[in-house]
């Protein structure tokens, strides 16, 4: 196999594990390759592109702030990443530079490794309406969630995105409101006729970026965070955010971003080369890396 040369955009790019990750992933397929991070500024986005395709960049991966936008730029995309409108992984396919988004089917993949479940039957609290939260509600709604509910902290958001989900299909019961909303769902299940308390979700999953940069809010009343449920943080930050400490307090399952950041590169090395390292390789690698 000739050389693989890989890249990943975003802006910034230099703070990313997935340098260290998909270099340990290259090294256990025993393929010569180097997976290198440019920080590319939303005018140069395209241009940067086309010159990684000119120069026979294998693919790479688009993160914050370039996945929605990247789309405009690429000869193709799955019918998965046309739906929730962005990328995070581009491959070259005869067609040229073809997009997908594996961002929701990494979250799947950490929940059946970390903590043996899957969406199918569950009820889901989502916190979040923007482009990370479409990649989890769509992973929802095709792994046959039973209800799926959205808050944000503007709730026409989410409405919006609730309604775009109508036209993915399957059976999932969706429902959506305003952040502030969790308190009175917190309560509900307090004077629920069992009178056991706790969350009425099988799994809460917060797409916010609170926490990437430190901050200590919540988002949600710690009885939504109760066991035996599993609560997932897509963010990975230098510290433990306060939504994984509550969580982990009352006894829930927690998948952290590093989780879910192994979970989709693990999907983005099986677009590039038709085989999937084992979920140790990359965990152990993205663990061990010092946070940026």
């Amino acid at each position: 196999m000739p050389f693989a040369a890989l890249f990943l955009i975003g802006d910034p790019a230099e703070h990313s594990l997935s340098p260290e990750m998909q270099g340990r992933a290259l090294a256990w397929a025993e393929i010569r390759g180097a997976y290198v991070p440019f920080r590319v500024e939303a005018r140069d986005l395209r241009a940067r592109i086309e010159a990684l395709e000119r120069l026979g960049f294998r693919g790479g991966n688009v993160t914050i702030p370039h996945k929605e936008r990247a789309l405009r730029f690429l000869d193709g995309a799955t019918e998965e990443a046309r739906a929730i409108g962005a990328v995070n992984v581009i491959a070259r396919r005869r067609a040229g530079f073809v997009g997908d988004n594996t961002d929701g089917r990494g979250l799947a993949d950490a929940l059946r490794e970390r903590a043996g479940i899957g969406f199918r039957g569950r009820r889901v609290l989502l916190l979040g309406a923007g482009g990370a939260a479409r990649a989890v509600l769509y992973a929802v709604i095709a792994g046959g969630a039973r209800e799926a509910v959205v808050l944000n902290r503007t709730p026409a958001r989410a409405h919006a995105l609730v309604r775009a989900a109508t036209a993915w299909g399957g059976a999932t019961r969706l429902a959506h409101g305003a952040l502030a909303e969790a308190a009175a769902l917190a309560r509900d299940a307090n004077r629920s006729k069992s009178g056991a308390g706790g969350s009425p979700f099988d799994l809460v999953v917060n797409a916010t970026s609170v926490g990437l940069r430190g901050e200590r809010a919540l988002l949600v009343p710690p009885g939504l965070l109760s066991r035996p449920r599993v609560v997932v943080d897509l963010v990975y930050a230098v510290r433990e955010t306060r939504l994984v400490s509550a969580a982990r307090a009352g006894g829930a399952v927690v998948i952290d971003g590093l989780d879910v950041l192994v979970g989709q590169g693990r999907r983005s090395f099986e677009t590039w080369f038709g085989i999937a390292p084992p979920w140790g390789v990359m965990a152990r690698e993205a663990r061990a890396a010092p946070r940026r």
